[in-house]
């Protein structure tokens, strides 16, 4: 009968520590965030971008009318010449997760770049 116990008491262990693992994945993934570029007016000239820092489990927003703007991931050496010649997003409405690094963002329509459209983000871990 004791063995049983035993037994009954690693199993009871058993949950114990599978239940708290998922604790622990619900509360760090209910901490990620949607990070707005922008604020809540969006990816828009006129607004104030420079850098951003968020961590690995958050996601990027970038909210712009598609037919005046687009997102350019770029290197650090095209987002100081403001040169566009990266992947470009068009959906008004940009969605990114990104894992820890230093990424370069810009507007690649006209000199909207050079007027400031353009944002460094770091994440971290």
């Amino acid at each position: 009968m004791a063995s049983f116990s035993a037994r009954q008491g690693n199993g009871n262990a058993l949950r114990l520590a599978v239940l708290l693992l998922c604790v622990m994945f619900i509360v760090d993934h209910a901490a990620a965030k949607v990070v707005p570029v922008g604020g809540s007016s969006g990816w828009l000239l006129g607004n104030k971008f420079s850098k951003l820092s968020i961590k690995a489990k958050d996601q990027l927003l970038f909210k712009y009318p598609a037919e005046a703007h687009n997102v350019v991931q770029v290197s650090s050496a095209d987002y100081k010449s403001c040169n566009a010649k990266g992947q470009t997003k068009r959906s008004g409405y940009d969605q990114i997760a990104l894992g820890p690094g230093t990424y370069y963002f810009i507007c690649g329509v006209s000199d909207h770049c050079k007027k400031g459209m353009k944002v460094a983000v770091t994440v971290s871990k």
